[in-house]
């Protein structure tokens, strides 16, 4: 409840994320979103988040027209696999469960290989055939060679701009996110490169104290020049923040608002433009829409990407996969519960 006084939260769903059986057990200034996109023309709006049938079914739909996400399987499988790993532990209870969606998806991951693409190794190429590849990866979106593209939203800033916008070619894009069974199709990040988080030790003695010193240090922003790009520092918070952003004057390097250009070699130049508003109120609706956990065990995920591997290399089942996960990840919870 103190939380809910002190600031205007940019939506009710940063609550629920940090808090834990009711209480708060940290604070944290900024995060960010991982997500994905897709051209509206190619998947519509209804699909925002969409479920793993869906994302399979528009991998069939397009296979041989274009790639799904990138020429690596490894790739293919992080995507599909992200959050359906994460909904299957249960870390309240110290359970989990593979089968159903997570099993169907890793059998499909390893029924589609696809060729793994070498990253070359750029000292021994020419700057021509270094600029050729690197061109190669920044146009597929423009060129209609690819149709999910993962992205990190950062807040409602000039990144968005290169990395999703001018990327798409200008065109309507769709939040497909990763595929999820709950309409969730994203995660947040917080680390110390992006975020600072606080906390008041039970042992304090003046905690009223202790927290409003929390609240100066979160209201306090250092004033931005026009020049500077403070892209890492990430989504704020706290309401007021997250609306100064999005009216952040054009004449700051770093902001939404600014002019853009498309600078790609091979690709047509153009005058500088602006982003249109309705793109930017999109970005700003899904971001104040967002469900996540922050409190999601890395160590976890490193076990899933382990036993997946052996799948896509064709040296194990996903059933055996799936079993081994059980054991592995049930002891891992009982020994930490």
């Amino acid at each position: 409840m103190l939380w809910l006084i002190c600031f205007s939260l940019w939506t009710i769903t940063a609550v629920e994320s940090l808090t834990v059986d009711g209480k708060l057990p940290a604070v944290v200034d900024s995060f960010m979103i991982k997500t994905a996109i897709a051209k509206t023309k190619f998947v519509e709006e209804k699909y925002n988040n969409w479920t793993p049938d869906e994302a399979m079914s528009f991998y069939e739909k397009y296979d041989g027209q274009m790639a799904f996400i990138d020429d690596n399987n490894e790739l293919l499988a992080d995507y599909m696999l992200k959050l359906l790993g994460r909904n299957c532990i249960d870390y309240e209870n110290c359970t989990c469960d593979f089968s159903g969606d997570f099993l169907d998806v890793l059998s499909f991951c390893a029924e589609h290989p696809v060729n793994e693409k070498a990253i070359p190794d750029f000292s021994r190429m020419s700057d021509i055939d270094r600029n050729a590849y690197t061109d190669d990866e920044l146009t597929r979106g423009m060129r209609d060679a690819q149709l999910v593209f993962p992205i990190t939203i950062t807040g409602l800033n000039s990144e968005f701009a290169d990395n999703a916008y001018v990327r798409m070619n200008k065109e309507d894009i769709t939040f497909v996110g990763m595929p999820s069974t709950d309409g969730n199709g994203t995660y947040a990040m917080v680390s110390a490169a992006t975020a600072v988080p606080y906390g008041i030790l039970k042992s304090s003695a003046n905690k009223e104290a202790a927290w409003k010193l929390v609240c100066h240090i979160l209201r306090h922003r250092k004033k931005l020049e026009t020049y500077q790009n403070d892209c890492t520092r990430g989504i704020p918070v706290l309401k007021s923040q997250f609306d100064f952003d999005a009216e952040l004057s054009e004449s700051y390097s770093v902001s939404i608002n600014g002019t853009f250009s498309n600078h790609v070699r091979g690709m047509q130049n153009e005058e500088p433009f602006y982003i249109p508003d309705d793109v930017k109120e999109k970005l700003k609706d899904y971001i104040l829409n967002v469900k996540f956990n922050i409190y999601t065990q890395s160590v976890v995920d490193e076990m899933i990407d382990e036993e997946c591997k052996p799948v896509l290399a064709g040296e194990r089942t996903p059933e055996q996969a799936v079993e081994i996960l059980k054991n592995r990840i049930s002891l891992y919870l009982s020994e930490n519960s």
